[in-house]
């Protein structure tokens, strides 16, 4: 018997800071800021909050480890997060956001994971096999750490299929490819990301134009055509484009002053769960992950909306 929450699974859990600085400050010299935060972060996390700080009822699945696993754990379930924890010798990792103010700029400096031993994906496919049963819907959000299985996340939305469960997904690259024909998505990932997973053809700019709009519709709709696939393509500042069984929809961003753009990506998958299981259409889901998009990107602490 279902219990209708949202399950999110993420696999590369990290410990985010920021750190925010005025103008005038200059690389290869020490700047010095009293304005830091300290978030647990990553996609997984970053939609599972989202979707909580909303009243959806959502539990995470994701690995932990380290000396502040316990302080990622706690961020989570203060917001209302059921933290499905498996706990393990590797650390949560790091990453730092620069923010700076006028002119605006942001930095990232992301770290890999350390690599997980066998015995953490074990008892990541136990705990899924456990939360699979109660949901309604299944969001699979970012990579996963080295040393899990290239084929757990394929095995993961294989089961949800066979169970009915619908499945969102926010992960790019050949995983996507191995995806088609097995079980109907929802892929939600930036334009940028599409090309790389479906386009065969040349290199692919980071800075998709709007020239390029007709040929990800034209390719987009195929793949729904041939494989039941639909899309939810961000593009920053951009247009986003949705596409499934009933055509293509350009749904333009919300406007929202720029304070930090981090989970930006992960407020539109949250709010595409949302809405799909409250039974909205796919465009009227978009659209409510861009408002929560708008939330986030004018607020300090990365992937929240309040």
């Amino acid at each position: 018997m279902k219990d209708d929450y949202i399950l999110v699974i993420g696999l590369s859990p990290t410990l985010q800071k920021t750190l925010s600085f005025p103008a005038g400050w200059r690389g290869g010299e020490v700047n010095r800021t009293a304005d830091s935060l300290l978030n647990a972060s990553g996609k997984g996390a970053n939609a599972a909050r989202i979707l909580a700080q909303q009243g959806y009822p959502v539990k995470l699945i994701t690995q932990t480890g380290g000396p502040l696993e316990g302080y990622f754990v706690k961020e989570m379930e203060k917001e209302g997060v059921v933290v499905c924890a498996c706990p393990g010798p590797t650390a949560i990792r790091y990453c730092t956001t620069l923010l700076s103010e006028n002119p605006f700029s942001m930095t990232e400096l992301v770290e890999e994971g350390e690599t997980v031993p066998r015995e953490t994906e074990e008892a990541v496919r136990r705990e899924f096999s456990r939360r699979l049963e109660g949901s309604s819907l299944l969001v699979v959000a970012g990579s996963a750490s080295p040393g899990f299985s290239p084929l757990i996340y394929k095995d993961f939305i294989g089961e949800a299929g066979r169970r009915g469960i619908p499945v969102i997904i926010d992960r790019h690259g050949p995983l996507l490819r191995e995806l088609l024909g097995i079980v109907p998505l929802v892929v939600k990932i930036n334009m940028y990301e599409f090309l790389l997973s479906y386009d065969d053809e040349g290199d692919v700019l980071q800075d998709v134009g709007e020239e390029e709009y007709e040929k990800i519709a034209e390719l987009g709709g195929r793949m729904n055509r041939e494989y039941g696939q639909c899309f939810v393509l961000t593009n920053g500042e951009r247009d986003t484009l949705v596409i499934d069984g009933k055509g293509v929809e350009s749904i333009p961003p919300v406007n929202a002053p720029v304070v930090n753009p981090i989970g930006c990506g992960d407020s539109v998958t949250a709010g595409v769960a949302a809405g799909l299981s409250r039974g909205l259409s796919l465009g009227d889901s978009a659209r409510l992950g861009m408002e929560w998009a708008a939330l986030n990107l004018a607020r300090k602490e990365p992937g929240t909306t309040r």
